[in-house]
C-alpha cells in the first residue's frame, strides 16, 4: 500500500521491518528473504538509491542460487532486474 501511495519511507520501514522478523526467525523462510530483498531493491531503485537497490538484488541472486541452484530459471528474472 505504501509504495502504491509513493510513501517510499514507510514502504521501506515495513519491508527492512519484514526481512529482519525472517532473518531473527528459528525456521526462516528463505523463499519470503528472496521476496523481501526483491522489494527493497525495488524500492531504493524507486527513489534513485541505487547501490542499495543493487546490493538487495545481489543479496536475492546469491540466495536464490543457494536455495534453488546457480541454473534454476527463476534466476533468469533476478538477473534482468541487475541488468537493466
Amino acid at each position: 500500500v505504501y509504495v502504491a501511495m509513493k510513501d517510499f519511507k514507510n514502504a521501506l520501514i515495513f519491508q527492512e521491518t519484514a526481512l529482519e522478523c525472517q532473518l531473527q526467525a528459528a525456521d526462516p523462510d528463505v523463499k519470503s528473504i528472496i521476496t523481501y530483498h526483491n522489494n527493497l531493491a525495488l524500492i531504493y531503485e524507486s527513489i534513485g538509491r541505487i547501490s542499495e537497490a543493487l546490493r538487495h538484488s545481489q543479496d536475492s541472486l546469491e540466495l536464490q542460487k543457494q536455495f534453488f541452484g546457480p541454473q534454476h530459471p527463476d534466476l533468469s528474472n533476478t538477473y534482468k532486474c541487475i541488468a537493466r
